[in-house]
């Protein structure tokens, strides 16, 4: 599941969590790309991220997007 609070982007996925700052994140794009990931469907968002001075990304899957974009957009400086 991914939980947005406060200024943090909270993935988890059976043991795997991810913890992003919602101000590292660079980019959000869609993409059906089928590699491993959190995501639970191939209807994936795409989310870069600065971690340790380098771009990486995680594939993410949310039921609303159109809501987790607001959560996201809405801490977003």
């Amino acid at each position: 599941y991914y939980l947005v609070e406060n200024n943090t982007l909270m993935i988890k996925s059976l043991v795997f969590r991810w913890k992003i700052n919602i101000d590292d994140i660079i980019q959000i794009e869609p993409t059906h790309n089928p590699l491993s990931s959190p995501a639970l469907s191939l209807d994936r968002l795409k989310i870069y991220y600065m971690k340790n001075g380098e771009i990486t990304s995680v594939m993410i899957s949310p039921k609303d997007k159109e809501r987790f974009f607001q959560a996201i957009n809405k801490r977003l400086h």
